[in-house]
């Protein structure tokens, strides 16, 4: 069982991460050598510490050390949980922004996008692949479905009716 304080400042369980944020609000008396840049410690084995003038070994039994490990599943739902409320978050923070745009915003944010478009024209109209194989049909289909979900005032959109092209 190992715990590790990385570099980044974010802590390690057996290589489950937990941010130094999440840590920190669960083991609030958590504290380090000044200059602190890595802390590994290997139950059993005692801790190794760097920090930004020396790099020495401690010897024996971490209490805390161990504590830290045995609770590894209290992090590792604290770390689920936030996870989820950070899409919840930022869900949140995708429809407060969309909900102040026009149609024509929304749908520049919803379409495919342009180097599918480009590919799938690039092959039906110079490879002559069929709409359906070169993927013109269904990338259509999600365009015509976006523009009827944010229609744009009287504008009519094109859709070609052109029998010339390759089907």
């Amino acid at each position: 069982m190992i715990f590790e304080r990385t570099e980044s400042g974010n802590f390690t369980i057996n290589g489950n991460i937990i941010s130094k944020q999440i840590f920190l609000d669960l083991e609030p008396s958590y504290s380090e050598p000044e200059g602190t840049i890595f802390v590994h410690y290997q139950q059993g084995e005692g801790r190794k510490i760097r920090t930004t003038t020396k790099e020495y070994r401690v010897p024996g039994v971490w209490v805390d050390g161990d504590r830290y490990i045995q609770r590894l599943s209290h992090f590792v739902s604290v770390v689920k949980s936030d996870a989820i409320e950070q899409q919840g978050l930022e869900k949140e923070i995708t429809e407060a922004r969309t909900e102040s745009m026009n149609n024509h915003d929304r749908r520049k944010l919803e379409y495919p996008p342009l180097e599918d478009l480009v590919i799938a024209l690039w092959e039906n109209l110079v490879e002559k692949k069929t709409k359906k194989v070169s993927g013109v049909e269904e990338i259509q289909k999600i365009r015509n479905a976006i523009k009827n979900k944010y229609p744009i005032g009287n504008q009519q959109d094109a859709i070609s009716k052109n029998k010339t092209e390759v089907d």
